[in-house]
């Protein structure tokens, strides 16, 4: 019987009013007040909670969430990555909220990162028409990488990713229908949730760490030694080759890095003279964009002073031939 309930603070502190009776045990579920979306304990019949393990006399209920190998510090990284897109990225950057008006996110703790994945998209870039009431959760996200805790950054940037795929089908949900005269739209896809998952992580967490240095960075000597410190800092070193559909094109409109330049790497990195662009207005050009193509000329229109490097840019990366 549920006795009392309460929400935790912006600090996490947690605490009921008082009740008659003596003896109650906590539980915590991962859920946010205004119910935007729910997480889930690695399947959908279960939601996420974090429960007391012995009686506490009308006392409050204090708990640290910074053992990595548990499950209930996982769950908590979910929702705070879930709750601080809602909360704070969307607003700062000015995307579009996903569609639900909650989503059910799937905390699978044995899971690789590598299988994560928002249900709306296969890799073939159609829409499999998972029906809201199913028993599946609309976003799936893993733990691990080869193996091991991945570290909260790209858990974070995890979550982003996928929810950033579910903002772009409430944004535009035709583009996942498998037009008949487009080869293929999910590089376009993975590519915008790649670039919003490093912009709004690295804003993230360079806000909450004058020094964060990225757990990819941490087992990649060569990228600490070139400086490359934050998320996804590994994809500027791609030579044309290497580079599939999880391009770094959004991040290449956005910075001042020209990974082309002499001495940056060794390689055939693409030339990006273009820089000053934001995730709002890339996500507005991407909005109807059908193709690469479609999705170059609409950015082209937002400035219209740099269409010749955005052109060399673009066909440096036309994965995709679809217009």
């Amino acid at each position: 019987m549920v006795i009392k309930k309460a929400y935790t603070n912006n600090n996490g502190d947690f605490q009921t009013s008082s009740t008659r009776t003596k003896r109650v045990k906590y539980a915590i579920w991962f859920r946010n007040s205004d119910k935007r979306f729910k997480v889930k304990a690695g399947t959908i019949f279960w939601d996420a909670r974090h429960r007391g393990h012995r009686t506490y006399k009308r006392q409050c209920w204090y708990q640290d969430f910074n053992s990595t190998g548990v499950r209930s510090h996982f769950y908590a990284l979910v929702h705070n990555a879930a709750y601080d897109y809602y909360s704070r990225a969307v607003n700062t950057f000015g995307l579009k909220k996903p569609n639900q008006s909650w989503l059910r996110i799937s905390a699978k703790f044995n899971w690789s990162l590598g299988d994560s994945n928002h249900l709306d998209i296969n890799p073939n870039g159609q829409i499999p028409f998972v029906p809201l009431l199913s028993f599946h959760s609309e976003i799936r996200v893993g733990r691990k990488s080869q193996g091991v805790y991945a570290g909260s950054d790209r858990i974070y940037g995890t979550v982003v990713h996928e929810m950033t795929h579910a903002s772009h089908y409430r944004l535009d949900r035709s583009f996942f229908i498998n037009w008949p005269s487009c080869e293929r739209i999910g590089p376009m896809a993975e590519s915008w949730a790649e670039g919003a998952e490093t912009i709004l992580t690295n804003h993230r967490y360079n806000q909450l760490s004058n020094n964060y240095i990225s757990t990819q960075a941490q087992i990649r000597n060569a990228l600490l030694v070139a400086g490359l410190t934050n998320h996804n800092d590994d994809m500027q070193t791609l030579t044309i080759a290497q580079i599939d559909e999880y391009s770094p094109i959004v991040v290449d409109l956005i910075d001042n890095l020209n990974q082309n330049a002499p001495g940056f790497w060794v390689g055939n990195q693409p030339i990006d003279n273009v820089s000053g662009y934001t995730l709002s207005q890339i996500q507005s050009a991407l909005n109807t964009s059908r193709g690469i193509h479609g999705w170059k000329e609409r950015i082209k229109n937002i400035n219209g002073n740099d269409d010749d490097d955005i052109e060399e840019l673009f066909n440096e990366y036309m994965f995709d031939l679809c217009d």
